[in-house]
């Protein structure tokens, strides 16, 4: 654990750790535990500055607002697909990181003056007040893909009114990045399989439960008993979603949006807490996959400003292993 702890410190802007229960001298690894603690350790996979060459990233700002890839997914080859859509094009690497090759994709494109200045007469026409500018014509971000044949669907938004009027798109590829026919229902069974709230392991079943800013997990039985109801965290401003492992382990997930951070608390199958951890600075939610690994998307923040968005330096993608 004590590895942990300090590979924890090594990525200090990222996450902090604690294993097992609350208590400080726990957190520290300093007392034992009947129940068996996760151990884990990080590894940078992936880590590319901003720019548009193989393994970088794209980068913009709207108006003071910085803006950049947000999404990542793996196939079942356990490539790393990373969908860098100010750079019109998916990045495809190996598991270890290596870069492999780009998907080229029609996923952004920057409004001209003429267009915004169009936007903005329709708007004020509309009766709208004030100035909000399009910025894009066509603005990609959502990336997932289907586990079953790889298939990739992209969600896309188009701004050609007014920033918060949007109209959603979807483009599904194959594995090669062959354009399919559009299948809406089969990507919101995708998106709804990628955060639920409701998990079903043996003869339990677990909910995510929020109410008013309280977040719980619960615990029930087929016939709908109750066994156990367990208090997660506490943000106004928070989702939840369920995940479990191949030794039937559960992972309660709360992403806190005005925070850009995500907690993941992990459960044995019997409701008992086996650890927890904390990020900051993500771009996108964690993601646990089947062997326990907890993957997490970060900006690649400035040591000498790490709170100050625009001063980052690039994006990383770590694997949190599970020992």
């Amino acid at each position: 654990m004590r590895k942990t702890v300090l590979a924890c410190l090594m990525l200090a802007v990222s996450c902090s750790l604690v294993l097992g229960a609350d208590d400080a001298e726990k957190a520290k690894g300093k007392a034992e535990s009947s129940v068996k603690q996760e151990v884990y350790e990080p590894k940078v996979i992936i880590e590319g500055k901003w720019g548009s060459g193989p393994g970088e990233f794209g980068f913009t700002m709207w108006e003071g607002s910085p803006d950049y890839a947000r999404s990542f997914a793996i196939n079942s080859k356990g490539n790393i697909l990373i969908f860098d859509f100010l750079n019109n094009r998916i990045q495809r690497f190996d598991k270890k990181g290596k870069y492999l090759d780009s998907i080229p994709v029609e996923s952004y494109r920057r409004a001209t003056d003429e267009e915004m200045k169009k936007a903005e007469i329709d708007r004020k026409a509309a009766g709208k007040q004030g100035s909000v500018m399009p910025f894009a014509t066509l603005y990609m971000k959502e990336m997932y893909i289907d586990e079953d044949n790889d298939n990739i669907y992209l969600s896309s938004r188009a701004r050609l009114a007014r920033k918060g009027n949007t109209s959603y798109r979807l483009v599904s590829l194959n594995r090669n990045g062959s354009k399919l026919k559009e299948n809406r229902a089969r990507y919101n069974k995708i998106v709804e399989k990628r955060y639920p709230k409701e998990i079903r392991i043996k003869n339990r079943i677990y909910q995510i439960e929020k109410e008013n800013s309280n977040v719980y997990l619960g615990i029930i039985d087929p016939q709908g008993k109750a066994i156990d109801r367990l208090q997660i965290n506490k943000y106004a401003d928070m989702f939840g979603y369920l995940s479990h492992d191949n030794k039937d382990n559960v992972y309660v997930t709360t992403y806190v949006l005005s925070r850009g951070g995500a907690n993941v608390e992990i459960f044995s199958v019997s409701g008992q807490k086996i650890g927890a951890m904390e990020f900051k600075y993500l771009v996108k939610e964690p993601f646990i996959d089947n062997n326990g690994n907890i993957w997490i998307f970060e900006r690649l923040m400035n040591a000498e400003n790490p709170e100050v968005i625009s001063w980052s330096k690039g994006l990383r993608l770590i694997k949190w292993e599970q020992k």
